[in-house]
């Protein structure tokens, strides 16, 4: 049993639920938040101010508002890694269980770093311009969910492959708005694969177990 399981059911109901189930689905809740990157402060927050007194807490008990300062929707499946929390790598005397679950919060500074990452520029130099950058990384959201022929990827998926799509062109931009030079080519690669993706089913959230 993990801390906030624990501090959860001495806060609620001062006792533990009989069956041991309950407490692993509890534990599950915690740990996926902890994975998204909340830290302490945080859960120990939400369990007192915003969670509801139950035997165990699942995944249809997240509060809406942990999305509130997000890019990502709850619910919502993205095909990036950038935004999922895959399972761990097996190690020498272990198997982990398969999940595919969505991170809650993911930003347009996110966004920036993972450019910045992937293209290998000076994060130092680039600071120069962020707010520029920033700007940029918006209008192109804003512009890729108003483009019909885009609809295909969420607007942050888009961006994020587009950004995968032009470093393996191997081409050296130092600007977001140079993403949009290849746009149309990239959308025209991708395209097939997501929607194929989708026919098989793979566009679904399996949460741990």
């Amino acid at each position: 049993m993990n801390q906030y399981t624990q501090f959860y059911y001495d806060f609620n109901t001062g006792e533990f639920p009989e069956n041991k189930d309950f407490i692993h689905i509890t534990d599950n809740y915690f740990d996926y938040l902890i994975d998204a990157g909340f830290n302490k402060k945080d859960l120990y927050k939400l369990i007192i101010n915003s969670l509801p007194n139950k035997d165990y807490l699942d995944f249809n008990c997240l509060p809406d508002y942990l999305w509130n300062d997000s890019l990502l929707d709850k619910d919502k499946f993205y095909f990036h890694k950038e935004l999922q929390l895959g399972p761990l790598p097996p190690t020498w005397d272990k198997d982990y269980p398969y999940k595919l679950e969505m991170k809650i919060i993911y930003t347009k500074e996110d966004i920036y770093n993972y450019f910045i990452k992937t293209f290998k520029l000076d994060k130092d130099l680039m600071e120069i311009n962020k707010k520029k950058e920033l700007g940029s990384i918006k209008y192109l959201l804003n512009e890729y969910k108003n483009i019909k022929a885009f609809d295909f990827l969420e607007p942050i998926d888009f961006i994020l492959f587009l950004i995968d799509y032009v470093a393996n062109l191997d081409k050296k931009i130092n600007t977001i708005l140079k993403l949009n030079d290849y746009v149309y080519e990239f959308a025209e690669f991708e395209k097939d694969m997501i929607i194929n993706a989708k026919a098989a089913n793979k566009n679904k959230i399996v949460w741990r177990q």
